[in-house]
């Protein structure tokens, strides 16, 4: 688990292939039997949230509003 996060995310940053791990992370963490369900958690939330604090992020994390319009999260798309 260590050299996947290592290549998909490494001290803060992402990389290019790290967005489209998201899909396969999703359902290793969805399945119960998944060695080390939290590892995967943790690795899924780093590349998704990355390093940022609940209220750094650039939309609300418990609302439903989109993202406003030039955020990071509208700007690239995997």
């Amino acid at each position: 688990m260590s050299e996947l996060f290592g290549n998909v995310y490494h001290q803060g940053t992402r990389w290019g292939a790290s967005c489209h791990v998201v899909p396969f992370l999703v359902a290793l963490a969805d399945d119960p039997d998944t060695p080390d369900r939290a590892a995967v958690t943790a690795l899924l939330r780093s590349v998704v949230l990355g390093d940022r604090r609940d209220d750094e992020l650039p939309f609300d994390p418990g609302g439903t509003s989109p993202p406003p319009r030039g955020s990071p999260t509208n700007r690239r798309r995997c």
